[in-house]
């Protein structure tokens, strides 16, 4: 929730969805890292940790809790009653009283470069990403140059892996890097 700051004190905060990626130690098969809600990451936990078997549901009943999120998926009804906390080295960590877990947040994984091929004058760069994520492909001619430019065309990952391609610039050498959007 971020404070509505208007000097006015009835005026009422707007709630934020948090969603994380996550890759869940019980999905079988492995569906990798993927966007999760907090709320259903606690949910999973507690049921497979013998909480409502079959039912996915946590402790609690609210009102508040029925209906869907902004993307129209639906809750599950009870409370992921969680708390987050910040280390003295600046690590953030949600609490989470349900299913009894203490989460470290971290960034989501960079979009390294895996692989980059050429063939048949096109230009291929491959990268790990995360489903439904937005990337940007940049370039530099040269790394001495200030500015990178962007390549047009951002591409939404569909998988643990996305990619490009591109049409080389005969006889020049370029740079490349990845953007997270």
């Amino acid at each position: 929730m971020i404070a509505a700051d208007d000097g006015i004190r009835t005026t009422v905060a707007t709630v934020h969805e948090i969603q994380v990626v996550f890759d869940s130690p019980y999905d079988s098969p492995d569906q990798g890292i993927v966007n999760r809600r907090l709320f259903d990451m606690e949910s999973e936990t507690y049921t497979n940790k013998g909480g409502n078997p079959g039912t996915q549901k946590l402790p609690g009943s609210a009102a508040a809790t029925t209906g869907t999120d902004v993307d129209h998926i639906p809750y599950g009804r009870g409370r992921a009653d969680i708390r987050l906390a910040q280390a003295g080295d600046g690590e953030l960590y949600v609490l989470s009283k349900a299913d009894g877990m203490i989460r470290r947040l971290l960034a989501p994984p960079a979009p390294n470069i895996l692989s980059i091929t050429a063939s048949n004058g096109t230009v291929s760069l491959t990268w790990r990403s995360i489903p439904s994520h937005i990337y940007r492909v940049q370039y530099k001619d040269s790394l001495k140059d200030a500015a990178w430019s962007s390549v047009s065309g951002d591409v939404t990952a569909g998988a643990q892996t996305a990619s490009k391609a591109l049409i080389p610039v005969v006889g020049s050498t370029r740079f490349y890097r990845i953007l997270g959007l």
